[in-house]
């Protein structure tokens, strides 16, 4: 992370781009770092309990 900034960088193995899950999973992982509600409801279940790291 940048301290000059408020932004992250996610590197992403590369490889595999015919797996639509690896895709779900950095589309989820971004919207939670963005809290984009609407789509982390999107992929998440309400059963889902969380922990604050």
């Amino acid at each position: 992370m940048n301290s000059s900034s408020n932004e992250m960088e996610l590197i992403i193995p590369k490889g595999c781009d015919n797996a639509p899950r690896k895709q779900i999973l950095i589309d989820f992982t971004v919207a939670i770092i963005k809290q984009q509600n609407d789509i982390i409801k999107e992929f998440a279940d309400e059963a889902i309990i969380w922990y604050q790291l």
